[in-house]
């Protein structure tokens, strides 16, 4: 089994850039599907380069669950989500809300939005960026610089990727870099302090989940 180095942080960035390229050229595509088809292709990049690390070693248990990942992912969901309020100064604007179409939440966006928001991104992001990018980076510099100024490394790099990633798609004002820094900061940390990457999934997963959570009230607050 080949440990996770150089040559699979090569693979993982290339993946990344080609997936962001090939999502923006779909994306520029005037259709009715082109916003979720260019994500899918983002992803479908990102869980190549998951599937290449996988197979050529699984460090030890990273892909393990037990079940304070779930105290530990619901926690930090909770407080990224005052964070967010906090630097958005949310008590300033009203709710988010879903989209209404007749009184009634639109279809397309349970399938458009919530479900590629809440599970597909989660899982794909955390597994490529806390999983692969993170733990790949912490183990290059580890023997070099010592644990702990890989760790912070590690940590960085990661954050700052999974920044970068999503402000390629859409400009991002100082409150959303911010937010999606926090996300990718608590998360690698997470992933780090236990060693598995669940705890990063469930924290991603509930966080996107809050908004749809407060879209949801917005909305039954505006049709009430």
């Amino acid at each position: 089994m080949r440990p996770w180095d150089g040559r699979l942080l090569v693979v993982a960035v290339c993946c990344a850039t080609v997936g962001t390229a090939f999502a923006l050229v779909i994306r520029s595509v005037d259709l009715t599907w082109s916003a979720l088809g260019s994500s899918f292709a983002l992803w479908a990049l990102l869980v190549g380069a998951v599937i290449y690390g996988l197979s050529l070693s699984r460090p030890a248990g990273l892909l393990s669950f037990r079940g304070l990942d779930l105290l530990w992912g619901v926690a930090t969901a909770l407080a990224l989500r005052f964070l967010h309020g906090l630097i958005s100064e949310a008590n300033l604007h009203p709710f988010p809300s879903a989209p209404l179409a007749e009184g009634a939440v639109t279809q397309g966006w349970w399938s458009s939005v919530v479900f590629p928001a809440v599970v597909v991104a989660p899982l794909v992001e955390e597994l490529f960026f806390r999983g692969v990018i993170l733990v790949t980076i912490y183990q290059i510099f580890r023997r070099g610089i010592g644990s702990v100024s890989a760790a912070v490394t590690a940590v960085l790099s990661s954050g700052g990727m999974f920044v970068m990633l999503h402000a390629a798609f859409d400009p991002l004002g100082w409150a959303e870099g911010m937010q999606l820094l926090a996300v990718g900061l608590m998360c690698s940390a997470l992933v780090l302090a236990t060693g598995r990457v669940w705890s990063a999934v469930i924290a991603h997963f509930f966080f996107n989940a809050s908004y749809v959570g407060l879209a949801l009230l917005g909305y039954l607050l505006s049709s009430g």
